[in-house]
């Protein structure tokens, strides 16, 4: 992926991943978190003194603070009732307490509430603690009706009508500002009705319960009040998610002007240096750490200049020197023709005089392969192939080995030479050129051996024939081994190829053989294949 797509999908990752952590805590850890520091303020209950009362005034203090409505129960009685406003009412059952905090914020009535001592009233109202205490839904007078209709239209609660006279009422003087749920809250709290109190109720249910020395204390507080903090925080969330957009865009933009397109600049710099084009119009000129890289690459391209100056400047010559020792080579080629003529004239007169002599069958031989030898050359100079000038014939390959070992003898005489092969192997090949092969594939090896030439030959699969000579002297660098076939090449240990095995590989390519030069453990080992005539092989 090019480095812009890249940077702007990282920054693109950076924005949804801070968006999304932002929605997260707006959403899920922010109101939680809010509603456990809520939880544990309201457990810290202060108001239960040592001594097993409750000091009233710390109850208020705390409900003011918390902004929460406090119910204290110790059997099954109320005990700060007076911080409710109230009603008693004498029936034929005993008395009942009727709480108002309720029912008052939640009357739909045009008419004043008011009740008379004695008044004769009936209730319908819903029991929330040992059939003493009571939550009004209407309340019937002698000329009047209030009716709470919010409470009245809640489902599956369990009503009792009751009838009395108003004993007494009491007026708490404290408005808590929780005390219009507060029938949500009986209404949904079951629990409050039974003897046994629990801990841990529905959390869903914004109540805390806590059992101290014998006292039940249940805080209600609202959650809706902190709820509503959330809309206004959201809308804050949006903005800051569009302000973290537009800060992504603008830091995309200053990262593409000050750091992507130097750097796209810079590459396209460098593949035209790699195209050999060294114009300078390098125009970043900032003193940083891009700045010292293009001072770096702009350095650099002078002198690969002066290098690749120097290096045709070099090759030129090289190539005049070349030309020159292929002309000298050429030469001498050439006028070596005149007195190899003579050599084999003078030859064959003395072999004439010393028919029993074997040894002048030889120089005839040689002198004949050097003739042969200088036209090749002249005809590689002259870029004709070897193959026009192919005589296929059958021959015994031993023979010719034996030949070579026999000319070289004297420089052999040093090495030993490993090769006992008296069979009959017959190949089909230009014998001649052959014979030119194995002679410098031996001089090779004699010049390099350190002690041991080991020749072998073995028939191979596709009925064919391979012969190897092996030297044990120093490997041949790897690097090296593809080019040693090539004219004129010097390996790094200064040891002359010069034109031998450049004419092997032009001899092998012509007769199509597998040829090549592998390292062993202890030795190099030369290797080339020729077609296998069957009929007339001992193999």
């Amino acid at each position: 992926m090019k480095l812009k797509p890249k940077t702007l999908l990282i920054l693109t990752l950076m924005f949804l991943s801070m968006v999304t952590l932002e929605f997260l805590s707006g959403e899920f850890y922010f109101e939680k978190f809010f509603r456990l520091q809520k939880e544990k303020q309201l457990s810290n209950i202060d108001f239960i003194t040592s001594q097993g009362g409750v000091n009233s005034q710390k109850l208020r203090s705390f409900q003011n603070t918390t902004n929460s409505l406090v119910l204290i129960v110790k059997d099954n009685e109320i005990i700060n009732i007076n911080d409710f406003d109230y009603f008693s009412l004498e029936t034929n059952e005993g008395q009942k307490i009727v709480l108002l905090n309720a029912f008052l914020n939640n009357l739909y009535s045009e008419n004043k509430f008011y009740l008379t001592d004695k008044e004769h009233i009936k209730l319908i109202g819903v029991n929330i603690l040992a059939n003493r205490y009571y939550l009004p839904i209407s309340i019937q007078g002698i000329d009047r009706v209030y009716e709470d209709y919010k409470f009245a239209s809640m489902k599956n609660l369990e009503t009792y009508t009751i009838k009395g006279n108003v004993s007494s009422t009491s007026y708490s003087g404290y408005l808590s500002p929780q005390s219009s749920n507060l029938v949500e809250f009986f209404s949904k709290f079951s629990e409050l009705k039974k003897s046994n109190f629990q801990e841990n109720l529905n959390p869903e249910i914004e109540l805390i319960q806590k059992s101290i020395d014998g006292y039940h204390v249940f805080i209600y507080y609202s959650y809706q009040n902190l709820s509503s903090v959330f809309p206004t925080l959201r809308v804050y969330f949006y903005f800051k998610a569009i302000f973290l957009l537009l800060l992504t865009l603008v830091i995309g933009q200053l990262l593409d002007y000050f750091i992507i397109n130097p750097i796209v600049y810079l590459s396209k710099v460098t593949e035209r240096i790699s195209k050999l084009n060294f114009k300078n119009d390098i125009v970043y000129h900032k003193n940083d750490e891009i700045g010292e890289l293009y001072f770096k690459i702009d350095e650099m391209a002078y002198r690969l200049e002066d290098v690749i100056k120097l290096y045709r400047d070099e090759a030129e010559k090289n190539i005049i020197k070349k030309e020159e020792l292929e002309e000298k080579i050429m030469s001498f080629m050439h006028e070596i023709k005149t007195p190899l003529s003579l050599i084999m004239g003078f030859t064959e007169l003395m072999q004439d005089k010393y028919k029993d002599d074997e040894d002048f069958d030889i120089i005839i031989s040689e002198a004949k392969r050097l003739l042969r030898l200088s036209e090749e050359t002249l005809l590689l100079g002259k870029n004709i192939d070897v193959k026009d000038s192919l005589i296929l014939k059958r021959f015994d390959i031993i023979p010719v080995i034996k030949l070579g070992l026999y000319i070289y003898q004297k420089e052999l005489s040093e090495k030993k030479i490993i090769f006992n092969d008296e069979r009959e192997i017959f190949v089909i090949g230009d014998r001649e050129k052959i014979e030119q092969v194995i002679f410098n594939l031996l001089k090779n090896g004699y010049n390099y051996a350190k002690s041991e030439i080991v020749i072998d030959v073995e028939k191979i699969e596709d009925n064919k024939v391979s012969i190897s000579i092996s030297n044990d002297g120093n490997n041949i660098s790897e690097s090296e081994l593809p080019k040693i076939w090539n004219k004129f090449y010097t390996t790094s240990n200064s040891y002359q190829r010069g034109l031998g095995l450049y004419i092997v590989s032009n001899i092998l390519k012509a007769h199509n053989s597998k040829y090549g030069v592998i390292n062993l453990k202890n030795s190099v080992k030369f290797y080339f294949t020729l077609q296998l005539d069957e009929k007339k092989s001992g193999v």
